[in-house]
């Protein structure tokens, strides 16, 4: 990895929607910059929490039951296999997505995270992912706004 690249790691997070290949290209267009920088896909499986209070998730499934998050882990393992391309890294995290990806670049040293935006107009053009990204991230943030 070449030392004036601007960005040495870049997390790209993906969720599998239109907007992945746009966020993708962008991720490795900046990754390729100055010689290239390590890049991870990340994707976050959003597994139910226990059931408890909840009147929607209690009577769906019971009080207190939980959730088995191997089927959306392997789903998110698929989607990081399929997108990534050789040399890039494929993560797949558990967790309330914009909380997950914000402490994944914490604790990896991340320089740089390329997410998505949704449609939207006025306050909310960003969506609650990418605001909560965009506020909460500890390095720069790219967000990219769908077609």
């Amino acid at each position: 990895m070449a030392s004036d690249a601007p960005y040495r790691t870049i997390a790209a997070a993906i969720d599998g929607g239109p907007g992945d290949d746009r966020i993708l290209g962008m991720a490795r267009r900046m990754a390729a910059l100055g010689g290239g920088a390590w890049l991870s896909l990340v994707h976050v499986a959003s597994v139910p929490p226990p059931m408890g209070g909840d009147p929607v998730y209690s009577g769906w499934l019971g009080v207190g039951a939980t959730v088995d998050p191997s089927p959306f882990v392997d789903a998110g393992q698929a989607l990081v296999d399929l997108a990534a391309e050789p040399g890039e890294e494929r993560v797949v995290l558990e967790g309330y997505p914009a909380e997950a990806i914000c402490d994944y670049a914490a604790d990896q040293a991340i320089e740089l995270l390329v997410i998505g935006a949704h449609r939207g107009s006025g306050r909310l053009a960003l969506g609650s992912f990418a605001s909560y990204v965009g506020r909460h991230a500890p390095c720069p943030v790219l967000i990219v706004r769908p077609v």
